[in-house]
C-alpha cells in the first residue's frame, strides 16, 4: 500500500515552522511512504532533525520531495538507505559534496535536484548508484561540460536532464556507454553543431530536448535521429534556419510529440509542419509563434494531430476557429497567455475541448 503526505509551506497562513514540521512528522508522516515538503525555508537544521526522526521511524520511506530548505544535514538521508527510491530536491541549499550522501542510496531509481546553485556537476558521488533510472539536474554550471565520464557506471539510466549544461565532443561521447539503456536527453546545446552526430551513437533514444542549434550542420545532424518520437527544441529564427527546421521535421518520420520555442522567447514565424499521413504527429507545444491564417490552415491539416499547446501566440477567436472547426481527432486545444481571445472561445469556435489560460 502506499500514503502520501503532503506537508504544506504554510499553517493557518504563517509560514511553516520547526514545531509545525516535527507535529507533521510525529502525527502524521510516520505512516506515509509518499513524503512531500512543499517548502520550509524557515525550518531550521534542528528543527529538520527532530521531525526526521518521527519521518523515518517506521523505514517505510520510497518516495521523498523536499523543497526550499536552506540549513539541513544532508547525511540524514542514509537513514532511509534501504528504501528510498526516488527523491527530489527542489531549491535546497546542497554542496557538491553533499551528494556523497546522497550516492549511498543504493535502491534509487529516481533523482531530481532543480536549484541549489551546483558550480560542478555532483557525477563522481553518484556512481554507484547502478540501480539509477532517471537523472536530472537543473541549476548545475552554465559553461561547458567537457567530461561526463562518471556515468559509464550509471547502467539503468533511461532518462538523463541536463538542462543547464553545454556539452562539448568529450562530454558527448561519454554518453556512448549508456548505448544500451538511454531513452531521453535534455541539455542546453552542444558547443559544435557536428557533435550532435554523437548521438548517434545511442540506439535507444527516443526523446531530445535541445535549447539550441547555431547552423545548418546542427540541423543536418538532427534529422539524421530518425529513431526519435519526441523532440524538444529551442530555435535561432531565421529564414535559413526555419526552412532548415522544416526539413529536418520532415525527416523525423516517427515523431508523435514536438515541442517548438524561438530563442529569447523572441516571437517567429512558423516552421511548416510535415503534412503527410505517413508522420504520426500527434501532440503539438509552439511557444512565442506567429500565427497566421496560413499557419493556422496548416496545423488544421495535420493528419493526427490530437493534443495542441499555444503559448503565448497571439491567438484570435478566428485564428482558432481555423484550426479546431470540423477537426474531429483534436481531443484537446489549451491557450496560455494570450489576451486577445473572448472568454466565450469554446462557444464561439464550436470547440468545447478549448481551455483557455491567460496567466
Amino acid at each position: 500500500w502506499q500514503s502520501f503526505l503532503t506537508i504544506q509551506s504554510t499553517v493557518q497562513g504563517k509560514s511553516l515552522n520547526d514545531d509545525h514540521f516535527t507535529f507533521a512528522c510525529r502525527t502524521r508522516a510516520w505512516m506515509s511512504t509518499h513524503v512531500r515538503l512543499a517548502g520550509a525555508p524557515h525550518v531550521t537544521r534542528a528543527g529538520f532533525t527532530r521531525g526526521w526522526a518521527f519521518l523515518v521511524a517506521r523505514r517505510w520511506l520510497t518516495h521523498l520531495t523536499l523543497s526550499q530548505l536552506s540549513d539541513w544535514d544532508v547525511s540524514l538521508l542514509v537513514d532511509v538507505a534501504d528504501t528510498l527510491e526516488q527523491l527530489e530536491l527542489r531549491q535546497c541549499r546542497i554542496r557538491p559534496v553533499d551528494f556523497a550522501a546522497v550516492g549511498r542510496l543504493g535502491h534509487l531509481r529516481r533523482l531530481v535536484v532543480h536549484g541549489g546553485r551546483l558550480r560542478v556537476l555532483p557525477l563522481a558521488h553518484l556512481r554507484h548508484l547502478t540501480q539509477l533510472q532517471e537523472l536530472e539536474i537543473d541549476g548545475g554550471p552554465a559553461g561547458d561540460t567537457t567530461s561526463l565520464r562518471d556515468l559509464r557506471n550509471l547502467i539503468s539510466l533511461r532518462s538523463l536532464s541536463l538542462r543547464s549544461c553545454h556539452l562539448d565532443a568529450g562530454a558527448a561521447r561519454d554518453l556512448l556507454p549508456l548505448a544500451a539503456t538511454l531513452q531521453t536527453l535534455v541539455v542546453a546545446s552542444f558547443r559544435r553543431d557536428d557533435d550532435i552526430a554523437i548521438l548517434l551513437g545511442l540506439p535507444n533514444l527516443r526523446s531530445l530536448s535541445l535549447g539550441g542549434i547555431v547552423g545548418p550542420v546542427g540541423y543536418e545532424q538532427l534529422a539524421r535521429l530518425v529513431g526519435l518520437t519526441d523532440l524538444s527544441l529551442w530555435w535561432h529564427s531565421s529564414s535559413t534556419a526555419n526552412a532548415s527546421l522544416s526539413a529536418t521535421l520532415a525527416a523525423l518520420s516517427q515523431l508523435q510529440t514536438l515541442s517548438l520555442a524561438p530563442s529569447l522567447f523572441t516571437r517567429a514565424p512558423m516552421p511548416l509542419l510535415p503534412t503527410t499521413e505517413g508522420h504520426p504527429l500527434t501532440t503539438l507545444h509552439l511557444r512565442s509563434i506567429v500565427l497566421t491564417p496560413t499557419s493556422a490552415a496548416q496545423l488544421r491539416a495535420l493528419p493526427h494531430l490530437e493534443s495542441l499547446v499555444l503559448r503565448d501566440c497571439a491567438v484570435t477567436n478566428d485564428l482558432l476557429a481555423i484550426i479546431v472547426e470540423d477537426n474531429e481527432q483534436l481531443a484537446q486545444v489549451r491557450v496560455e497567455g494570450s489576451h486577445m481571445l473572448t472568454d466565450d472561445v469554446a462557444t464561439s469556435t464550436g470547440c468545447p475541448t478549448v481551455t483557455l489560460h491567460r496567466a
